[in-house]
């Protein structure tokens, strides 16, 4: 067996080696995908959860920055004042917002979705 190797070959173990080559078979095409006999209704998520993250900005910081973090600290981040906010679910963003904040708490009015 020569050096070289393309993408249907395997190596096969040697003698010193504690490895061995392994062949799986080739499942592509052997079963339908789920979706190709069953249609799957979105109403059968409606009582999953998602959660679900309001981001203003992000920042790094040294270790020894925030070992030394106290009340009345500041932190800067990487919007100004006025950025849009990010909606996020699954760390990907989903939209983005306007922080919006009244006497029951703060929130994010969607402005786009992405």
């Amino acid at each position: 067996m020569n050096n070289e190797s393309t993408h249907n070959e395997i190596p096969e173990a040697d003698d010193n080696s504690r490895y061995a080559a392994v062949r799986f078979p080739d499942f592509a095409g052997d079963q339908p995908a789920a979706t190709d006999n069953k249609k799957i209704s979105l109403s059968a998520l409606s009582d999953v959860t998602a959660e679900v993250r309001g981001e203003i900005g992000r920042t790094s910081i040294l270790l020894s920055d925030l070992l030394r973090l106290r009340a009345g600290c500041v932190v800067k981040l990487d919007k100004p004042v006025g950025a849009k906010s990010d909606l996020v679910i699954n760390s990907k963003i989903i939209a983005h917002g306007d922080i919006a904040a009244d006497q029951r708490g703060v929130s994010i009015k969607i402005t786009e979705l992405v």
